[in-house]
């Protein structure tokens, strides 16, 4: 259970109510995922009749790094908050996650949310496409890219160098907080 306690000043996480996968405040939805030790090729394995080459260059990459028994929380921004298209850059989008205090989560996270999440979850939120901001991969063809997670598709991938423009209708995940099993024991 996510506390709602605030460790920075502009860092607050609010309680998510028991039952419930998510909660939203201000426009944010915040998302508890949680570990469970799959590799790279469990995922693939999982998901391997519903992804492109694009999404297996990303998990076959040496930044996929698996971990077992760690509570990721999630801020997902929507598009709609950015008054223009025109001003939904990576880079801008980048920049206001950073100025919220939020970091880029790990890859597996993507594949952690689309675990979680069916895509009747991803309508009732009213997210049709979400990009996991982790690092970007550059691919076999030299373009940087990210994970995308879509109502319509398990997994996809989306360009993620600094200029690429994304609409209203996409939202954007970050890492707000990280904690692994033996730190939430200890602190009770």
């Amino acid at each position: 259970m996510i506390n709602d306690t605030c460790f920075a000043p502009l860092l607050c996480i609010p309680k998510i109510p028991f039952g419930k996968k998510w909660v939203e405040e201000d426009g944010v939805v915040y998302l508890p995922v949680f570990s469970n030790g799959k590799d790279s090729r469990q995922w693939l394995w999982l998901y391997r009749r519903k992804l492109t080459p694009y999404v297996k260059d990303i998990l076959q990459s040496p930044m996929f790094v698996p971990t077992d028994g760690v509570t990721y929380t999630l801020a997902i921004l929507r598009g709609t908050f950015f008054p223009d298209d025109d001003m939904m850059t990576m880079m801008n989008i980048r920049s206001e996650g950073a100025s919220r205090g939020w970091s880029d989560p790990p890859i597996e996270t993507a594949c952690l949310v689309r675990n979680l999440l069916c895509n009747d979850e991803l309508r009732q939120l009213g997210l049709r496409n979400v990009n996991v901001m982790h690092l970007p991969v550059l691919n076999q063809y030299g373009e940087f890219s990210i994970l995308n997670i879509s109502k319509d598709n398990w997994l996809n991938t989306r360009g993620a160098g600094p200029s690429v423009l994304c609409d209203g209708y996409t939202a954007f995940a970050f890492l707000v907080e990280s904690r692994n099993r033996f730190d939430i024991l200890t602190k009770r």
